[in-house]
């Protein structure tokens, strides 16, 4: 298979950066579950009691058992969704602006506003731009781009980190105290009643309530300003605060503390709790970490979702009714393997590398998404709802509507000159049909003509065909009998500079279908502060490095997924 190869001179011209962390478009809260879609507008299912859904045209309902659409976002006047958070009743969105937007239960100010519940989201005076943002219990916090953390909310444990605790409504984000101008955060998340970020030095710090060792010291009292956990065995990564207990992904393995009375921190439940971080025995190298109330799931950089703990409500995705195991075992229903994964209070959620939403454990209030009230202790699809937006631009001046009633999106080609030049590539935005379509994947086009002029410079552009995934499995479109392989290679290139997408594909042994034999999705899974897409290509930004994604998806054939590190000199 012989990809399309274009050149052109072009024009100079900025597009839209489309490099996306999938951890970052999906949230579960304690009974619902909210994700970003692949045309950037925000859909919320599950429990809507206290506003839960995102929108004031869904008050009349106290759950949605599928995806329902937030208000605010895709409507125009706002900067589009870049991540998405969920509390115990409350969630957030983040922008490409930089701004915070939130909406549910707002009792302790966790919505960042005065006033009472908020059934549409509202922004958040955060006082700088933010860079990161979690939420978790009655709480929100944001990393702005001053490097400082900033948190709103509840108080009563000291969780604010402000010095001091207390039991009013904070609704206003305050910084928090004792943490190193040394410290940039690398990874923050809430758990219920503390904090617990790590630092791209490795070290990690907690706050707020230390009962069960949660706060990973022996410390017999609150924390209200940030206090280093006990040593770590390398250099933490990733980090995940659940209800009394946190996790942290250190190297290639996984370390917990906390409370452990259903084995949520990886240990024999005799012992009911660790102060001091202690490593989880599991086999493979850990990616990612999301702890929930009482148990803890991980991804895996094969794919694979493992989690241990509780399995009341069928939440470890085993298949069986184990009440709770501390060996971490496999999640059922994944054949496609995963590149997202986000706890709740008794269920989980993750996205296929095709975008795929599938959720498993309880399911009382429909948080599963899958149109049901019965729990599920394996992954079930959430029907018709795709998360990953398209990551590739094209050579597109025209925007067509496919047979697929999917609407084809063109973006503009970045160039780094500005020359004369007889094409010039105009800019559009995706755009996807709501869940009624037939699919709900973005497809990129590419012009197969050549323009005349043959003048330098020039840029290359590569063909990537990005046709819907369609499967009679089921109606979300789930990959089966996937084949996948671990990263093997490490390509590297320098700062500012970029590779192309048949570079990333020949690097892990794959070669850019044709539009008629199939498609191909490249996705930065993992490092997106160090590598970003510009047009079909891969730039390295800053020293580092990123995982990329490759989903080769044949017409007639099984797909393959393979992943490869980036490294930028």
């Amino acid at each position: 298979m012989v990809a399309a190869v274009v050149v052109v001179p072009v024009t100079a011209s900025r597009s839209r950066a489309s490099a996306v962390d999938p951890e970052d478009r999906i949230a579960a809260g304690a009974a619902f579950t909210c994700a970003i879609k692949t045309d950037d507008t925000v859909w919320c299912w599950g429990r809507n009691d206290q506003g839960q859904l995102g929108s004031s045209d869904h008050a009349g309902l106290t759950e949605s058992l599928l995806p329902v659409r937030a208000a605010v976002f895709g409507y125009g006047g706002v900067a589009a969704p870049v991540k998405v958070v969920a509390g115990t009743e409350h969630a957030c969105v983040l922008t490409s602006a930089g701004t915070v937007w939130c909406w549910g239960r707002n009792g302790s100010g966790q919505a960042g506003v005065s006033g009472s519940n908020q059934s549409n989201p509202v922004q958040v005076a955060v006082g700088g731009t933010v860079t990161k943002l979690v939420a978790g219990g009655s709480n929100t916090c944001a990393v702005l781009s001053d490097n400082s953390v900033r948190c709103w909310g509840q108080n009563n444990f000291g969780q604010l980190g402000i010095g001091s605790s207390d039991v009013s409504a904070h609704y206003t984000p305050e910084v928090v105290l004792g943490i190193p101008g040394s410290f940039t955060v690398s990874s923050i998340d809430i758990g219920t009643g503390h904090v617990c970020a790590s630092s791209t030095t490795g070290d990690a710090w907690c706050w707020g309530r230390f009962m069960h060792g949660r706060l990973g010291t022996t410390a017999t009292s609150n924390a209200t300003s940030a206090a280093r956990t006990g040593a770590l065995s390398g250099l933490a990564t990733d980090v995940s605060a659940g209800a009394d207990h946190s996790c942290v992904v250190v190297g290639a393995g996984l370390m917990c503390f906390g409370r452990n009375q259903s084995s949520q921190s990886g240990q024999p439940n005799s012992t009911t709790q660790f102060s001091t971080p202690t490593a989880v025995t599991i086999t493979g190298t850990v990616s990612r970490v999301s702890a929930g109330d009482a148990f803890t799931c991980v991804l895996m950089n094969t794919g694979a979702v493992q989690c241990f703990g509780s399995n009341a409500a069928g939440q470890l995705g085993r298949g069986n009714a184990i009440s709770l195991d501390a060996t971490p075992g496999v999640v059922q229903g994944l054949s496609a393997g995963a590149v997202a994964i986000t706890a709740g209070a008794s269920h989980a959620c993750a996205i296929t590398p095709a975008g795929d939403v599938l959720c498993w454990g309880l399911n009382e209030f429909g948080q599963l998404g899958d149109n049901s009230q019965d729990n599920s202790n394996v992954a079930v699809a959430v029907p018709f709802f795709n998360a990953l937006p398209t990551t590739t631009t094209t050579l597109a001046t025209t925007t067509t509507v496919e047979a697929t009633t999917t609407i084809a999106a063109t973006t503009t080609l970045a160039a780094t000159t500005t020359v004369a030049a007889t094409t010039t590539l105009a800019a559009t935005t995706t755009t996807t049909l709501p869940p009624s379509s037939s699919s709900s994947s973005v497809v990129s086009t590419v012009a197969s003509t050549t323009p005349s002029s043959t003048s330098a410079p020039t840029t290359t552009v590569e063909e990537i065909a990005t046709t819907p995934v369609t499967s009679t499995s089921s109606p979300m479109g789930v990959l089966t009998g996937l084949t996948s392989a671990s990263a093997t290679k490490v390509l590297k290139v320098k700062r500012l500079r970029s590779l192309t997408a048949a570079k990333i594909a020949a690097a892990v042994s794959l070669k850019i279908p044709k539009r008629s034999q199939g498609s191909m999705r490249i996705s930065i899974t993992r490092g997106t502060k160090y590598c970003t897409f510009v047009g079909s290509t891969v730039r390295g930004i800053r020293k580092g490095t990123c995982t990329v994604t490759v989903v080769l998806i044949p017409k007639k054939t099984k797909p393959t997924v393979k992943t490869l590190k980036i490294q930028v000199l």
